[in-house]
């Protein structure tokens, strides 16, 4: 893909799984999902730093339904904006907040999740995850679900837009784990490049399909056609379009029967606000066009079975051409 590309908005390597195509050699087997009750978005956050920032200490949470608290256990500290909030859980919501947070220097970001800061100037709760490198492969982070990554597969604040273009890299993809998810002592929950499950994979992932798991690749085969399935929105045909060309990564469990993709919100705006913008109606809203859209593209989707670290996308000839190289 000739030109260049902005790494605070289309970040990591040229060679990333983020980035890489689903390959000619790619081999499908079905993935089985069946239409969900709900669809939605799990909300990854995005924040850049300055030097003007003050350093914040950060601690585990007090639990998962109450974040913020006291008596927790320190893990870290980072830049962060004194008076950015990241609000608490509010049972049964119970965001997964995951978060990347770019150091002043442009290309460190820090992970945590779940994300949450409840008074201004105050500390940030999080459990710790991997730090990664902007310009490096991006793999892991604060979807704990999988260990993958905050912000790599996330589709970023304008993609969805109607002025938007064609969306160029790979997707953040949910579903509901006791359902689909599969697991065994031989293959326990996860495959590359995911390296963890949930911890309660054991008791609750009762899928029967050995190649769906945390980690899975998911595409649309380049055998259907985007355009003959009927889809009524510009935002399902540029997330469809995406899956067909890069595929998406199971990052998390949506824990009920709901099938979620993973998009950006930041200090200052949101795919969710700019949707409800464009369409008139909340992204996650059942019964709508995007909806069904979802839905219709979910069902279409087929696990990459030979996606691997010699073979990201199932190796070949790319289906479309690599993101343009970045240097730091």
């Amino acid at each position: 893909m000739a030109g260049s590309r902005n790494v605070l908005t289309w970040p990591f390597s040229q060679t990333s799984i983020w980035n890489q195509p689903i390959g000619s050699g790619a081999v499908y087997v079905s993935a089985g999902f069946q239409p969900a009750a709900n669809t939605g978005v799990d909300e990854d956050w995005w924040i850049t730093t300055t030097d003007s920032d003050p350093i914040t200490n950060v601690y585990n949470p007090y639990s998962w339904d109450q974040r913020c608290g006291s008596g927790t256990t320190w893990n870290s500290t980072t830049y962060f904006p004194a008076s950015l909030i990241i609000p608490d859980a509010q049972p049964p919501n119970t965001p997964n907040n995951a978060s990347a947070i770019l150091q002043p220097d442009g290309r460190t970001i820090q992970q945590y999740e779940p994300t949450t800061r409840c008074v201004s100037g105050g500390p940030l709760f999080g459990y710790q995850a991997t730090t990664e490198d902007i310009y490096g492969d991006g793999i892991y982070g604060g979807h704990f679900g999988s260990g993958l990554s905050s912000i790599g597969g996330t589709i970023r604040v304008g993609e969805l837009q109607p002025s938007a273009g064609a969306i160029h890299h790979a997707l953040k993809l949910e579903a509901w784990a006791q359902l689909y998810y599969y697991y065994s002592a031989a293959e326990p929950g996860f495959r590359w490049p995911a390296d963890v499950a949930d911890d309660y994979a054991p008791s609750q992932y009762h899928g029967t399909n050995p190649a769906l798991t945390e980690g899975s690749l998911l595409a649309i085969p380049p055998a259907v056609s985007v355009g003959s399935l009927g889809l009524a929105t510009d935002a399902g045909r540029k997330i469809a379009q995406a899956l067909q060309d890069y595929g998406g990564y199971i990052v998390d469990d949506t824990a009920w029967n709901d099938f979620g993709i993973c998009t950006e919100t930041n200090p200052t705006a949101s795919v969710r606000a700019q949707f409800f913008a464009d369409y008139g109606y909340q992204i996650d809203a059942g019964g709508t066009p995007f909806f069904a859209d979802i839905n219709t593209i979910f069902t279409v989707l087929e696990v990459v079975n030979n996606n691997g670290p010699s073979s990201i996308g199932g190796g070949g000839t790319p289906l479309v051409p690599l993101a343009p190289a970045v240097a730091p």
